[in-house]
This record gives structure tokens, C-alpha cells and sequence, in this order.
């Protein structure tokens, strides 16, 4: 969780962390944001996933 949010912040995008409960148990949710825009939102989407960071909307789900 806090390699992945250290490669969102390298990036120059904020990120904040949620915790979630799903079926396999509980998980944290890493996001990026927030944005001024969709559009700038969009673009970041597209850097984060070439580094494997840009999920899908939602976030991504770590193991807690």
C-alpha cells in the first residue's frame, strides 16, 4: 500500500487510503485525488496505469 501510494505521489497526484469490506474480507482501497476535472482525471488514469498503478474507476483493493 505504501509503495503504490509512493508511486502515485511521484507522479505529483494526491492519494488517500479507505478501508472497505468486501466477501473475502476486509481490504484498503488506495485513490487517487481529488481532480479539478474529468478530464484531468482521465489523463491520470492513463500515466497511472503505465506504471500499474491506474485501476479501475474505484480504486484498487490491497489485502489488509
Amino acid at each position: 500500500m505504501a509503495v503504490l501510494q509512493g508511486k502515485i505521489k511521484e507522479l505529483g497526484y494526491p492519494s488517500y487510503t479507505e478501508k472497505v469490506s468486501i466477501a473475502q474480507g476486509a481490504r484498503i482501497r488506495v485513490r487517487a485525488g481529488p481532480f479539478g476535472s474529468r478530464e484531468s482525471a482521465e489523463k491520470a488514469q492513463l500515466r497511472l496505469k503505465k506504471i500499474g498503478a491506474g485501476g479501475p474507476p474505484g480504486g484498487i483493493l490491497v489485502q489488509k
